[in-house]
């Protein structure tokens, strides 16, 4: 991007906006605003070994570095969390019967993965050949999908 004027209020030059380097993928980008990535994406929990029990010994997600009782990252292909034990934010949970999510996570076979979770006590709950919710011991809402159609 090439340096430039920017009006600001009263049409005088104002400061250009900042410039954010990421170096993601070992390759440098560049980018104007002041965000440079997402920091954390919250999901609470009520007890961390629980938490870990769940989300990488069932889900198979990974943990990133050393984790601890306050905070641990935890990532999948294409994904980061952090999993902390907080009262601060309410459990992902959204719409009028809190059965909805923003997360969507692939698997191989949807059948297979809830029939599997059903099998170990998770609730499940089906929303076609291809799809589904499940909660996780906390009350976090999780949704699941194949790509077989």
């Amino acid at each position: 991007m090439e340096p430039r004027a920017y009006l600001g209020s009263f049409g005088r030059p104002s400061k250009p906006p900042l410039t954010a380097v990421s170096y993601i993928s070992g390759r440098p980008s560049r980018s104007v605003g002041i965000v440079q990535d997402i920091g954390h994406i919250l999901l609470p929990v009520d007890d961390m070994d629980k938490a870990l029990a769940f989300y990488r010994d069932l889900l198979g997600f990974r943990v990133v570095g050393k984790g601890s009782p306050v905070w641990t990252v935890i990532e999948t292909k294409g994904c980061l969390f952090t999993v902390s034990p907080t009262t601060e934010i309410p459990k992902v949970a959204l719409g009028s019967k809190a059965d909805s999510s923003p997360f969507e996570f692939h698997v191989d076979n949807f059948e297979h993965a809830a029939s599997d979770l059903e099998s170990k006590g998770i609730r499940v709950r089906r929303n076609g050949v291809h799809g589904g919710t499940i909660w996780d011991p906390f009350g976090n809402v999780l949704r699941l999908h194949d790509h077989l159609e």
